[in-house]
């Protein structure tokens, strides 16, 4: 190569560099132009790669939308609402009770965000400027410094706006909380409510929630009413639920509230409520009756509590009625002496019930030898659900400490004297929510000796209730 072609050569290399820091320089002039007053800072960072905004940290996207990245401001949020959604959805799956610490996750999910704009926002603002002017190189071919500047810079006013609207909204929270404060007591009442008298998921109790003032008779009867009723309480008490015990029998006191119950059911627009209702109602007015009970008579127990409660609205002058009152009070003498004068041995209460039937379920065999030796009917049954007698006898009452009330002996002196009198050995529920349960299977829960003399008397071990059950399951 010659020396001349040599010159030439280099003349044109240099040409080229010379050009490139022309348009490099153009270039930064153009940055400048386009940024404004912190060019220089954001040309420094930009060419030391830096990953760290303390303004985009501590702003978000209000410097965001300070530096005129409206497009990218909405995929941030768009992504931010993204993000959200999974972590909520990923810690629903871990069952984590987020419902329980709302601020925790708004707070965690908030310093994510701040995180994530503090680490992009120079990489965000570098593509932003990038493309804006390479969009305005390739519309005008010598743009103006002054229209840069124009077309770039910052902008105050829509951030501004932005940030006085949801100062706004914080105040009128704000003013409406500090105005209403009783709305947060209530809440917190409402939250102990609910936490107290609460019926929690695959209980006995939960089962109430199907029992309504317009179909309690057909699905369960008074005395299971009385169990469900007795079921919520110990569910309720056991919850820290401020129940004032009355006496110490657990079945007595339920008796009273599953009457108070059909007082509820009675009452307009009741009907169709549930039993959790009517018990919760009952849980309200419950310290003003159990204050004004001071000033009335106390019978011996309460037991006598529970069962005088259960009739007092509904007591007559009858035999019958005095019969029925005499039987669930457990007094032979009375029970012979109304026998004596004339009283129908297979008396009847408002719900069905015989007085041979609450003899059994009140556990007091003396009274149902009597009614046996006056001819009571140990085959009759309670219409609305198939209970009988000898049903009723060997059902397991259990106390609020879950300990059964009848004695293995009691239980097998009544079912003796049933079964000489005409029970069925195979009697059963024919309705309700123990349709298909059978004497056999009551007495096999709580009473051996009672379902081997059911055996004996020919009980069949293999049939099965409505769950496919039988007597040995």
């Amino acid at each position: 190569m010659s020396e001349q072609e040599l010159e030439l050569q280099n003349s044109n290399v240099e040409n080229i560099d010379e050009r490139e820091r022309s348009e490099e320089d153009r270039t930064e002039e153009e940055v400048a132009a386009y940024v404004g007053s912190k060019a220089n800072v954001y040309l420094i960072k930009w060419n030391h790669g830096s990953m760290w905004n303390w303004s985009a940290f501590f702003m978000g996207v209000y410097w965001m939308l300070y530096r005129k990245m409206y497009m990218f401001t909405t995929f941030v949020l768009f992504g931010f609402s993204i993000v959200t959604t999974g972590i909520y959805q990923v810690m629903s799956m871990l069952e984590f009770p987020m419902e329980d610490y709302p601020l925790t996750f708004m707070i965690v999910v908030y310093a994510i965000f701040k995180l994530s704009v503090g680490v992009i926002g120079d990489s965000l603002y570098q593509v932003h400027v990038s493309r804006k002017l390479a969009k305005l190189s390739h519309e005008t071919d010598n743009i103006s410094k002054q229209e840069l500047t124009r077309k770039g810079g910052t902008h105050t006013v829509f951030p501004s706006i932005v940030l006085s609207l949801q100062l706004v909204c914080y105040i009128v929270v704000l003013i409406d909380e500090d105005m209403l404060k009783f709305k947060a007591q209530s809440n917190s009442l409402e939250t102990t409510e609910a936490s107290e008298f609460a019926i929690r998921k695959g209980s006995m109790a939960e089962m109430a929630t199907a029992i309504t003032g317009s179909n309690w008779e057909d699905k369960v009867g008074y005395q299971r009413l009385v169990e469900f009723s007795r079921w919520i309480l110990e569910e309720w008490r056991g919850q820290g639920a401020d129940i004032e015990l009355l006496g110490n029998d657990r079945t007595a006191e339920a008796e009273l509230w599953a009457q108070m119950a059909l007082e509820y059911f009675d009452e307009p627009g009741n009907r169709d409520n549930t039993l959790v209702d009517a018990m919760r109602w009952i849980a309200d007015i419950w310290p003003t009756l159990m204050s004004s009970r001071s000033n009335e008579r106390h019978p011996e127990s309460a037991e006598d509590t529970g069962k005088v409660a259960q009739h007092e609205n509904k007591q007559t002058s009858t035999l019958e009625s005095k019969l029925i009152e005499a039987v669930i009070y457990d007094e032979e003498a009375h029970v012979k002496q109304l026998l004596a004068e004339g009283a129908n041995p297979d008396a009847r209460d408002e719900y069905g019930q015989t007085a041979l039937m609450l003899s059994g379920y009140y556990n007091h065999p003396g009274i149902m030898k009597l009614l046996l030796a006056a001819n009571a009917d140990a085959t009759l049954s309670k219409d609305d659900e198939g209970g009988n007698a000898l049903l009723y006898a060997v059902s397991d009452s259990l106390n609020i400490n879950g300990e059964i009330n009848k004695s293995e002996a009691d239980v097998v002196a009544m079912v003796k004297l049933l079964l000489q009198s005409g029970s069925d050995p195979n009697s059963r529920y024919t309705s309700g929510l123990l349709e298909g349960q059978t004497a056999l299977m009551e007495a096999a829960r709580s009473y051996p000796q009672a379902a081997e003399l059911l055996l004996q008397a020919g009980a069949e071990p293999n049939v099965k209730d409505q769950n496919g059950n039988i007597p040995s399951e």
